[in-house]
C-alpha cells in the first residue's frame, strides 16, 4: 500500500473520547514511515465525522487507523 493516503487516530486521543473498544476492528498491516521504519497499528475504527460549520457542513463515515505514537497531533486526516 505504498503511497496511500491514510486517516490516523492516535490511541491516546481515542482513550480520552470514551468510545467503546468493541468498535475496533483488527488491522495487522504495519505502516511504513517516511524514513522506512515500521509503525505497528492498533486496529481500525469507523466513526461519523463532521467537517465544516454552520450551514456548510457534511457528516461522513470515516475509517481511522489507530496508532500508538508519541505525537503532538490528535488525528491526521489525509
Amino acid at each position: 500500500m505504498e503511497g496511500v493516503l491514510l486517516t490516523s487516530f492516535f490511541l491516546y486521543t481515542f482513550k480520552r473520547l470514551d468510545i467503546s473498544p468493541k468498535l475496533i476492528k483488527p488491522h495487522l498491516e504495519p505502516l511504513i514511515n517516511f524514513v522506512g521504519g515500521q509503525v505497528r497499528t492498533n486496529g481500525v475504527i469507523e466513526l461519523e465525522t463532521t467537517f465544516g460549520v454552520g450551514k456548510l457542513f457534511r457528516t461522513l463515515l470515516v475509517q481511522y487507523v489507530l496508532i500508538d505514537a508519541n505525537t503532538s497531533y490528535n488525528i491526521l486526516i489525509g
